[in-house]
């Protein structure tokens, strides 16, 4: 382990109720046992957990070592100790012994749009690879949301947890017809007061927004215990006001030249400084400018798990397209490498659902291409775990494997401070302290195929879906006045229950 430093082992005494992996049972010496009571003082009678990760690697993100033969111990869903291997007694309902398993805390991604009629077909594919949040940008019902976020709760539905904006706030004439529409101070209060107190976290906003209403908004998110993202027209603008994070690095072209942009120091230098003394983060998804199938994953076995309306749509992507997208993946690399070079923080994001960005997968995808961009794996993998805890002012609580911490957590079959891709090496996820052990993630995954396979774009409730979100409610039923006898729709008794 190069990057990673190595505690000595100490003998343990595990009294598991249920061993998952490994060993069973794993005792020390009488010797080893009266060594660690005189090391320690005094001998403790044993200690329960629900859950103990026996002997592991922890990956420490921030500092960016590794923490080697540590035991993990969880309880009621947060980390309650870290520890050298051995040196408690520890009564575990289920332990989790795998040889030389990495740690990690669970992923974020960043910028998501759950964008589904259905949670069952989006959520569960975050957590089977390894994503245990995820900031939801607006686009989806929030009441469907608060409904998902109930289910996953209460451990019905696999799924991540969900901090959403419920809304996008853009200016006049709105791209999409979720969105709330706000062009004067004084419509603030009534258009998003309402959806404050249904629990959106977020406020995310649009540059179609004016200038003045924009600002208001920034400091409404801040009056209210918000968070704010954004695209905005001028980046420095919009940290000079505090915005939270920028998305797809919107608003460069105001604040460097983007047609040669390494040559500029001076200007890259003002650029990072306006952001980092505003602690203005960075979520420039960087995969959803590659996005296309051969280009990202080409006939990768992922498309089986994507929803048959989200493949309809994909496949919609055109050569002009991503002739267009190639010049902005690598200015958009560009950009990243200088600002992460000069202090400039990141967040990961992928703007899933988006063409041929699997949810939970393209994940992986963009921590690889913010190495390409010039970042090390540890830079990388703050981007999803640390940087997400302090953009949310939930240090403390999430994005460590620490004491006090959620128990959202990965183990991996190999260290990603060596070599980012092994992110994608998972041999367990612990969401909510809840354990799924490898061969569970799998049957998720092949549940879920199954599911996937029985859909087909012609589905009345597939079709409907993506009637609604393009031409609105009205504009559906003007399309499919008859549904019922309509050769273009396959209407079968399951998808109308879908919508009871």
């Amino acid at each position: 382990m190069s990057e990673g430093f190595r505690v000595p082992a100490i003998a343990t005494e595990i009294e598991p109720d249920r061993t998952v992996g490994g060993t069973s049972r794993a005792t020390g010496s009488l010797l080893g046992c009266a060594l660690l009571c005189l090391l320690a003082s005094a001998c403790s009678p044993g200690e329960h957990a629900d859950l103990l990760l026996s002997n592991v690697h922890v990956v420490e993100a921030r500092l960016g070592v590794v923490l080697s033969n540590q035991d993990v111990l969880v309880s009621d869903g947060r980390i309650i100790a870290v520890v050298p291997h051995g040196s408690r007694r520890v009564r575990a309902d289920t332990v989790v012994a795998l040889d030389d398993a990495y740690v990690i805390p669970g992923l974020w991604d960043m910028h998501a749009h759950i964008r589904s009629y259905e949670g069952q077909d989006i959520l569960p594919m975050f957590v089977a690879h390894g994503v245990t949040g995820i900031r939801d940008l607006g686009l989806t019902d929030f009441g469907l949301i608060r409904r998902w976020q109930g289910e996953i709760e209460r451990g019905v539905m696999p799924g991540p947890r969900i901090v959403s904006s419920g809304v996008i706030v853009e200016g006049a004439n709105p791209r999409f017809r979720s969105s709330v529409s706000v062009t004067a101070v004084d419509q603030i209060a009534p258009k998003l007061d309402p959806l404050v107190d249904q629990g959106i976290e977020i406020i995310k906003l649009f540059e179609s927004v004016p200038e003045p209403v924009y600002r208001a908004l920034v400091s409404y998110a801040k009056a209210r215990g918000l968070h704010s993202a954004g695209h905005t027209r001028d980046q420095v603008d919009a940290a000079a006001i505090g915005l939270g994070s920028i998305e797809h690095l919107r608003g460069t072209v105001n604040n460097i030249d983007l047609a040669d942009i390494a040559t500029d120091a001076a200007a890259l230098d003002r650029f990072a400084a306006a952001l980092t003394a505003a602690n203005t983060f960075q979520c420039p998804t960087l995969v959803n400018n590659q996005m296309t199938a051969e280009g990202l994953f080409g006939n990768d076995a992922s498309l089986v798990h994507t929803p048959a309306y989200h493949r309809a749509w994909w496949d919609s992507m055109t050569p002009a397209d991503t002739q267009v997208l190639e010049v902005r993946a690598s200015q958009s690399r560009e950009i990243t490498g200088q600002l992460a070079r000069r202090g400039v923080k990141f967040l990961a994001g992928t703007d899933t659902p988006n063409p041929y960005l699997p949810a939970g997968l393209s994940l992986h995808a963009e921590l690889e291409a913010f190495v390409d961009a010039g970042m090390t794996s540890a830079e990388a993998l703050r981007t999803a775990t640390v940087n997400v805890a302090e953009y949310f002012h939930r240090e403390g609580e999430w994005g460590l494997v620490a004491p006090g911490y959620d128990a959202d957590l990965v183990l991996l079959h190999r260290n990603p401070l060596e070599d980012i891709t092994n992110t994608r090496a998972i041999a367990g996820v612990i969401a909510k302290g809840r354990y799924l052990p490898k061969e569970g993630l799998q049957e998720l995954k092949d549940d879920h195929a199954r599911r996937m396979a029985l859909a087909s774009p012609r589905d009345f409730d597939q079709a409907i879906y993506m009637r609604v979100l393009g031409a609105g409610t009205d504009g559906a039923r003007q399309i499919h006045p008859d549904p019922l006898n309509d050769s273009n729709l396959v209407v079968e008794p399951f998808h109308l229950l879908r919508f009871s």
